[in-house]
């Protein structure tokens, strides 16, 4: 059965119900880390800029090819900071499964998938950006030769409409396969022997017929985005636990686990008769 956006909600409100503390001080823990870490490897990047602004030199700022060796060792840690981040949010998915199913939570799970194997995470964050990069690759490829040959007038505009139709189209297929392999970390963080290739595979097949179900769960959350801009981002503190808890919810209920958990819950009252409360 798959169940509406209202009930992955509701399931999603219960979930969180009594943990919401823990639950917080999990993502503000990942978020200070991260933030925190990044902002001290930007800095000399941006004190660059930021310099090169203030005194309205712009000509003062070297380019990518002539940065400072500092900027270069700057850029490095960005990205791998941003490759260990993928394993925070494992951590966080973890916190959120073990709240949606009724676990005990801890705050040292958002650690937990450092234990487990997290290259599978970094190479998947590598395999997604590539994935999502190549459908612009023509459009891209277009605008680079039409530069090296010099096109102008007719032949220019003609390129130019062409390369954002490719764009366009390369938009589209990277939406669609990022949304057919959005549950692939959620496989990951579930088996820790599973593959990279493997998570891939299996969400791109349990997304089947379940992509609209998930743009719909996003689109839902929209007026709550609005919350959150109103809060000047308080409101963060209960939307993004709340929408990554539906999330969650949502790949379980496509797992067919919220179902077993269902039919569990009716074999057992059939066996235990009908509760006290039957009779109150």
């Amino acid at each position: 059965m798959k169940r509406k956006c209202s009930e992955l909600k509701r399931l999603s409100r219960a979930a969180l119900l009594g943990q919401f503390p823990l639950i917080i001080c999990g993502y503000v823990i990942v978020s200070a880390l991260l933030s925190i870490t990044e902002r001290v490897f930007t800095t000399p990047i941006s004190n660059m800029y930021e310099t090169a602004l203030l005194t309205g030199n712009l000509d003062s700022v070297p380019s990518f090819f002539e940065w400072p060796v500092l900027c270069y060792a700057g850029l490095a840690a960005m990205i791998i900071v941003g490759l260990v981040s993928s394993i925070f949010t494992a951590g966080i998915i973890k916190l959120l499964l073990d709240a949606s199913r009724g676990e005990e939570v801890k705050i040292g799970t958002v650690f937990s998938q450092f234990k487990y194997r997290p290259d599978r995470y970094i190479i998947l964050t590598i395999l997604i950006a590539l994935i999502e990069i190549i459908p612009y690759a023509p459009a891209i490829a277009l605008l680079v030769i039409a530069s090296l040959m010099g096109f102008e007038g007719s032949k220019l505009v003609i390129t130019t409409l062409v390369a954002i139709a490719l764009f366009v189209i390369g938009f589209i297929i990277a939406v669609f396969l990022a949304l057919r392999f959005a549950l692939t970390t959620y496989l990951l963080v579930d088996n820790e022997n599973l593959s990279t290739i493997n998570a891939l595979k299996d969400s791109y097949h349990l997304m089947s017929g379940n992509v609209l179900r998930l743009i719909y769960i996003g689109l839902s959350f929209i007026p709550m985005a609005l919350l959150v801009i109103l809060t000047f981002g308080l409101g963060a503190l209960w939307v993004q636990p709340y929408m990554d808890c539906t999330i969650v919810n949502f790949y379980l209920d496509v797992k067919g686990e919220l179902n077993e958990k269902e039919e569990e819950a009716k074999r057992l009252e059939e066996e235990m008769g009908p509760s006290f409360d039957t009779y109150v």
